[in-house]
């Protein structure tokens, strides 16, 4: 008995631990410069990352959103599931249901937005399912001639559907596995009948840790922490095409994410939680190409599998490996809440200049009554790159129901 004991507190202690020196050693590479040159090539500086169905890695709620558009490692809660939902078993109730809407562009048009509803069910304390669905709207689009004359108006979207489930491994470790189908309508075949609506299919992986309340009796510090460790690997699939052919497939965004949170809690009424997150597309960077349509640097993707991809990403980059750590992005974010009630949050979206550069900071506002929980989240963008949801209120609503399995603050 306690030879097993000693085992799982063994495998509690290293997972928390290579997920925080993983943390701690890509944050320390972002400081790291190199040359854009790979074998006396010279390689673009921009060298954007470009995938099909990019709206499955936009962040779909206002709690995350006003954190920095982080979650791998924050607390479980109803949009677990876009995050990692091998946190789902720690929810303190039996059943959420959640919506949220974001505006796409709002400053230009008003007919873009993402919606976004999931749901759970914990069939007991250590074992909960899954569904979420997400809906894209790219608004009402005029298709014209040469001349500028209207020729048709379409509606392009893109839609997925997933579902899963998250089983605990023990009191502290959970995983979580999905499956998911997406679907992009943003070509009209009555142009061109050679173009067709994309159709793919993906799965996820997740972990998630959690520890129990360690109580601090520091000068500094009074009350308990608990430290939370997570990852989730998404969007591993087929890939997809607008033509049907394989010729012209592109890989969906799959994506690893990794992160540390803590949170400290004080009189029982007090809460403070930081955590950080880093994110990375397993896509393959694109090729440098002459001329004639060789490569000059970096690897070919031609033939290559979701897979083989996923795991080239990590070192296919035309620029080395100055390249590959400027693929990935930093995020960090705080919330504090009183009494269950009300959440104040604030966070930091950080992305290389010349993969994107997506940098901002987010605000947010949460408030709980019984066993509704309503977010807000805003971002403001500071540098010269505006963000399609810039100066933008986001929301998210949650209902939580059923039996409570446990209580946050009994620790």
């Amino acid at each position: 008995m306690s030879g097993n004991f000693y085992s799982i507190k063994h495998l509690e202690f290293t997972f928390l631990m290579i997920v925080m020196c993983l943390v701690s050693f890509h944050t320390a590479g972002l400081a790291q410069t190199g040359t854009t040159t790979t074998k006396s090539v010279s390689v673009s500086k921009y060298n954007v990352i470009i995938t099909p169905a990019s709206f499955l890695n936009i962040s779909p709620d206002a709690s995350a959103g006003g954190m920095g558009d982080l979650g791998v490692a924050t607390e479980a809660d109803n949009f677990s599931q876009h995050w990692n939902p091998a946190k789902l078993p720690f929810t303190s109730r039996d059943f959420g249901l959640s919506y949220s809407h974001v505006p796409w562009l709002f400053g230009l048009v008003n007919d873009m937005f993402i919606s976004y509803i999931a749901a759970y069910k914990k069939i007991n304390s250590n074992i909960a399912i899954f569904s979420s669905a997400r809906y894209f709207r790219l608004g009402r689009v005029v298709l014209t001639d040469k001349q500028g004359k209207s020729l048709v108006t379409t509606l392009p979207y893109e839609f997925a559907l997933d579902a899963g489930v998250a089983l605990k491994l023990n009191r502290r470790m959970s995983l979580s596995a999905s499956l998911r189908f997406i679907t992009s309508d943003i070509v009209d075949t009555r142009l061109d009948p050679n173009w067709k609506t994309a159709n793919a299919f993906s799965f996820d992986i997740a972990g998630y840790f959690e520890s129990e309340a360690i109580r601090l009796k520091t000068n500094l510090l009074r009350g308990s922490v608990i430290h939370r460790a997570g990852f989730n690997v998404s969007n591993i699939g087929t890939k997809m095409s607008y033509t049907g052919s394989s010729a012209d497939a592109a890989f969906l965004p799959a994506n690893f994410r990794m992160g540390y949170g803590a949170e400290f809690i004080y009189k029982f009424i007090h809460s403070i939680s930081p955590s950080i997150e880093i994110s990375k597309l397993l896509v393959p960077t694109p090729p440098v190409l002459d001329s004639d349509g060789k490569v000059i640097a970096g690897k070919s993707t031609e033939n290559v599998n979701s897979l083989s991809g996923a795991l080239r990403s990590f070192y296919d980059a035309p620029g080395g490996l100055s390249e590959e750590f400027k693929e990935m992005t930093y995020a960090f974010g705080v919330d504090y809440t009183y009494a269950r009630i009300l959440s104040v949050r604030s966070g930091v979206f950080y992305e290389s200049e010349e993969k994107g550069f997506r940098q901002y900071v987010t605000l947010g506002l949460g408030v709980k009554y019984n066993n509704i929980k309503l977010d807000f989240a805003y971002l403001v963008p500071f540098n010269s790159q505006r963000s399609p949801i810039s100066n933008t209120l986001r929301f998210s609503l949650s209902f939580n129901l059923g039996a409570s399995y446990s209580k946050r603050f009994r620790r």
